[in-house]
């Protein structure tokens, strides 16, 4: 008969079970593209990789940021419980973020230096540009808040309306955060790659100015891991329900993460203990 010794702790084998689950969902997610059925295509998705690939030639220094920052808002919106009928319009928001730098001309579009006043007066006019394209375009609708407002800031600061708090629309506060970390994050000409603490902190130094603080701190509460594992898959434009799957999973695994953590956080001597068992 086995001694109370040998027994395994409650917690202990409750995070063995825990370690278990996270690797077989990471073992899923690694070879969920290859072993699953590809969601079809639709002119839905077509519309929208075809615009976006016209962005991409014209700046080409920030091609794949549109993917990048899509894919990313769409997993934040996800992980804040956005309602499952508003992701997919977030998602072609954030994708055709600027969409209407397609007007802007290209001396200034594609300038190296400081544009001067009268540049920058032009570039800003780039969200309502973007606004107007998609209001042309029925399937598209839906998706202008994110275009549209993403330069806001949460102070009134903004442009082009000037817009502050939570007239902001809800996707381009959560696009805002991810546009600028992802910013920081990348390589440009004029600057390196920040790392993920100094773009955290900048983020943070910014909370009820440009972001919204209650939107940024469940953004600094995401792990970092889960952002890196969803990078690789926007490196080309894919369907939306295959986005969406993607990102469903890796919900879960942060899910899983973090009930492992919290174990691990909880004071050994504050967990429960498997009472005293006497010889006989």
């Amino acid at each position: 008969m086995a001694t109370a010794s040998r027994l395994p702790r409650p917690d202990a084998a409750r995070s063995r079970r825990l370690a278990a689950e996270r690797a077989a969902l990471a073992r899923r997610f690694a070879t969920l593209v290859a072993a699953r059925p590809r969601p079809p295509v639709t002119l839905h998705d077509e519309t929208l990789r075809a615009l976006v690939g016209a962005l991409d030639l014209r700046e080409q220094e920030t091609a794949g940021h549109s993917h990048r920052v899509a894919l990313w808002t769409l997993f934040f919106a996800a992980a804040c419980d956005v309602d499952e009928a508003e992701l997919e319009a977030i998602h072609a928001g954030a994708l055709l973020h600027d969409v209407g730098k397609i007007a802007i001309p290209d001396p200034i579009l594609l300038k190296e230096g400081r544009l001067d006043p009268r540049e920058w007066r032009v570039m800003r006019t780039h969200p309502s540009v973007g606004r107007q394209l998609l209001a042309r375009t029925q399937s598209l609708r839906h998706a202008a808040a994110i275009p549209w407002c993403h330069h806001e800031r949460f102070d009134g600061s903004g442009y082009p309306r000037r817009l502050a708090g939570r007239r902001i629309p809800l996707g381009a506060r959560l696009f805002a955060i991810i546009d600028v970390y992802d910013a920081l994050r990348s390589v440009r000409p004029y600057k390196r790659a920040y790392s993920h603490a100094r773009t955290m902190a900048l983020l943070r130094a910014e909370a009820g100015r440009h972001f919204d603080p209650e939107l940024l701190a469940r953004f600094v509460a995401l792990p970092r891991a889960a952002l890196d594992r969803l990078a690789p898959f926007a490196r080309r434009a894919r369907p939306y329900a295959e986005l969406r799957e993607l990102v469903a999973e890796t919900i879960a695994w942060v899910a899983a993460r973090g009930a492992e953590r919290a174990i691990k956080a909880v004071p050994r001597t504050a967990r429960s203990r498997r009472p005293r068992r006497h010889g006989g």
